[in-house]
């Protein structure tokens, strides 16, 4: 991000060796500061397992999340709706915009292709990894509707037509989810999901209230809106419209199906850590990685630092009960090298396990 620069009054041109240099000491500096402070307090070590993560996530996918490498463009595509669309429109210039409006323009598109390009490269990709890229993408979507509603830039019906195919898609999930509950077993007996752990998912008992589907129907309405006004020349308006309906689609989302969605992906596991709240023991996953034990069992940093070593919780002279949890896709590996292990139950995809000896 640091190679190139806007000219003031001209074209682009590499900066000076001496601007180049001088910035990225500083960038060294501050960025590396962490790790001097670690090596003075003698934890060197933990130095060598930072570089050492950041090697994997580079050469292998970490944590069963191997996506495409096209995966980081979907997200942000669906994932930032409608902002999105409008950030397609903002690779033009605009002859009213001064020298720092260029300027900052420049930056926030270069920041975003070097986001989004270079978590694309990385093996392992998680959804916030290309978090970053959410502020340049609302700012050059911003700026398009800045100028769309000064007619700088015009909106034609190619731009309606995306906009109604990534909306409708987006309005379809959310209208539809509730149903799956209805027509699960039916679309289990399909055996389109090759997947048992996510079998197991959808065969958890979630209650729907039944008007769920709304929030798909408001956010599309918000699309058809915003399309008519733009024909009728009210952008502005149509923006307000837009955004507005987004907004409250995103809102009564997070109300109605985002907990329910929790119910079908993770929430038998966060009961079973809520139980072990109290009482004094280890707990672990085994076959996939995750934080949510730590938080749920409300666990603090162990007197015992052989616990952080999940071979020694299985293997290991535990000195008080251990319990594991897994996906059942892993169960039976998991039980022919641990035949120590008595399995509590089995619950949504999730496998409970106890170790006592």
């Amino acid at each position: 991000m640091i190679v190139f620069m806007f000219a003031k009054d001209g074209p682009w041109r590499v900066v000076s060796l001496k601007h180049f240099f001088v910035f990225s000491f500083f960038v060294l500096i501050v960025g590396l500061s962490w790790f001097f402070i670690e090596i003075i307090r003698g934890r060197a070590d933990i130095i060598k397992e930072f570089i050492e993560y950041q090697v994997r996530l580079f050469s292998q996918g970490e944590a069963g999340h191997g996506e495409p490498f096209y995966y980081h463009f979907i997200v942000l595509l669906f994932g930032c709706f409608p902002v999105s669309i409008l950030f397609f429109l903002s690779f033009r210039r605009s002859e009213s915009d001064n020298d720092f409006q260029r300027h900052f323009k420049v930056w926030m598109q270069i920041m975003f292709w070097v986001v989004l390009v270079l978590f694309s490269m990385v093996k392992t990709k998680i959804v916030h990894y290309s978090s970053l890229t959410y502020f340049p993408i609302t700012f050059l979507g911003a700026w398009v509707a800045i100028k769309m509603s000064n007619d700088e830039i015009i909106w034609r019906k190619r731009h309606s037509f995306f906009l109604l195919s990534i909306g409708g898609l987006v309005a379809l999930v959310l209208t539809s989810l509730q149903f799956v509950e209805n027509y699960k077993h039916k679309i289990i007996a399909l055996n389109i999901i090759k997947d048992n752990f996510a079998v197991a998912n959808i065969l958890s008992d979630v209650k729907w209230h039944g008007y769920e589907f709304f929030t798909g129907i408001l956010l599309f309405s918000g699309v058809i809106a915003f399309i008519l006004s733009v024909k009728s020349g009210i952008i502005e308006k149509g923006f307000y419209l837009l955004f507005l309906s987004t907004m409250l689609a995103t809102w009564f989302a997070s109300l109605l199906i985002v907990p329910r969605a929790e119910q079908y992906t993770q929430h038998a596991a966060i009961e079973f850590y809520e139980l072990l709240k109290d009482k004094d023991c280890y707990v672990e996953t085994i076959g996939f990685k995750s934080y949510a034990y730590l938080y749920y069992s409300a666990k603090k940093k162990p007197e015992n630092l052989n616990s952080l070593d999940v071979q020694w919780l299985l293997h290991g002279e535990i000195d008080k009960p251990a319990y594991f949890v897994s996906k059942n896709i892993k169960e039976k590996q998991i039980l022919e090298n641990n035949p120590q292990l008595e399995v509590l139950y089995r619950k949504n995809g999730f496998v409970f396990y106890k170790r006592t000896d």
